[in-house]
């Protein structure tokens, strides 16, 4: 089994917030005089002893002729080599921690935990020349940065998609609307028919509406459907968001529903408005003929018929 070996000192795992799963830290105690101690990553004790207790298991570096050395302690998961690459290329590969008294090694990494980072650095520089001036200092950087530097590229291509994502949904919107509003438009001699049977243009809008939604419900579970299936493509891409993110996928139905809902209450209503306007004229149109000739004896006005 491939594994990364870590050289670190006590106080490591704490100021870099990595939990303590189990067992105990290293100490100032294990030192070159000192039973060989590990710790390891809890992915580590996952794929070693699957089911088991870790703490007093044993590994060797070297094969079955040793050194031996034995689990003190058991830690949380952590990405600090790469977060792309951890991600993708190397998802399984565990970490082992050894006390750097009794596993030393030539270049050190120190990490340390200030508020001025400014302030920190230069006396960190003006302790390590103290120390030895030949020991050369170099990379030093805030953990900011660090991070920043890793997450550029992936930011960059998370808002790409992101903006890609959002033309897409836009798109889809539009053509909801598009396609719905045209349907409605096709039913205006049955719209008509109806408000001329005694239908009013609420029941209309109402039926049209409900209509939609059986539609655009249809077309949103096929979608969400075949974005859970599909969505574990790019769970390797994804930190911290889980590709079936249900705020994600809520906040997109409910756009696409209030679409659909705009889209056949509209033309609907506009529809309704037509032929009941429609109706009301030739309502006039009939009654007039009805009314004039009372209006003619009103006003005593004589017809005279030609010869």
């Amino acid at each position: 089994m491939r594994v990364y070996h870590h050289s670190v000192s006590p106080g490591f795992f704490s100021t870099l917030d990595i939990d303590l799963s189990s067992g105990r830290d290293f100490s100032w105690f294990d030192n070159r005089e000192a039973p060989r101690v590990v710790v390891v990553s809890r992915k580590t004790a996952e794929r070693s002893w699957p089911g088991e207790n870790p703490l007093g298991k044993r590994i060797s570096f070297s094969g079955s002729d040793g050194p031996w050395r034995s689990v003190v302690g058991v830690v949380e998961n952590i990405r600090y080599r790469d977060l792309v690459a951890d991600t993708v290329e190397n998802p399984d590969d565990p970490d082992v921690y050894s006390p750097l008294a009794q596993e030393p090694t030539r270049n050190i990494g120190i990490v340390v935990e200030a508020a001025d980072t400014t302030a920190s650095l230069k006396s960190l520089r003006a302790e390590i020349r103290a120390m030895d001036s030949a020991i050369p200092v170099y990379a030093v950087r805030a953990m900011a940065d660090v991070l920043d530097e890793q997450l550029a590229l992936p930011c960059f291509a998370s808002s790409l998609l992101g903006l890609f994502g959002g033309v897409a949904l836009l798109l889809a919107a539009g053509g909801v609307y598009g396609l719905l509003a045209h349907l409605v438009v096709q039913r205006s001699r049955e719209i008509g028919i109806q408000m001329a049977l005694g239908a009013s243009g609420a029941q209309i809008s109402r039926r049209i509406v409900g209509q939609g939604l059986v539609l655009a419900g249809v077309g949103i579970v096929v979608g969400l459907v075949t974005s859970v299936a599909f969505g574990r493509l790019l769970e390797s891409r994804l930190f911290e968001v889980s590709e079936t993110d249900p705020w994600t996928l809520v906040s997109c139905a409910l756009l696409l529903i209030a679409v659909a809902v705009v889209a056949s209450y509209l033309p609907a209503r506009r529809r309704a408005s037509a032929s009941s306007g429609t109706q009301e004229a030739r309502m006039s149109y009939l009654f007039v003929p009805l009314l004039a000739p009372s209006v003619l004896a009103s006003d005593n006005v004589r017809v005279v018929k030609d010869n």
